[in-house]
């Protein structure tokens, strides 16, 4: 996911800022920052690939305490109402209230990565699909 985000980050001109909650099991934190080194050498890989040049976006990660970032909490917040709803539980009505000013990025059923505007609703748009790791193109060329 860090490096469909990075890559869209280089076609954009913009830089990434991954801010994630820390966990309570350090083996998650190590895990996470270790997925994050390893999407940086990725995204200069398909640059690579793409542009001939394997240039990376400037990427910045940072692992704090949810209640000391709000953007998290809210993120907490939104993860537990997709567990109800995946649980067949209803979702509260705070959570139906701004439903209609989100939009929901998932795999579908097939594994495509797809955008729709309410959870369980209609495929509104396919996603490219980017390589997760491209070592094999890498090595290929």
């Amino acid at each position: 996911m860090i490096t469909q985000v990075g890559v869209q980050a280089l076609q954009a001109g913009a830089a990434v800022a991954v801010c994630h909650d820390r966990k309570h099991r350090e083996w998650m934190n190590a895990a996470l920052r270790d997925g994050f080194a390893r999407a940086q050498p990725s995204v200069a890989g398909v640059a690579d690939h793409v542009y001939g040049e394997a240039i990376c976006p400037e990427m910045s990660f940072d692992l704090p305490n949810s209640w000391t970032e709000l953007c998290l909490s809210i993120s907490d917040w939104l993860s537990w109402e997709v567990g109800r709803w995946i649980r067949g539980e209803p979702v509260s009505q705070a959570f139906e209230g701004c439903a209609d000013l989100m939009t929901f990025l998932h795999f579908d059923d097939i594994g495509r990565e797809v955008r729709t505007a309410r959870l369980g609703g209609e495929v509104t748009e396919e996603l490219p699909d980017l390589p997760r790791d491209i070592r094999s193109m890498c090595l290929s060329t």
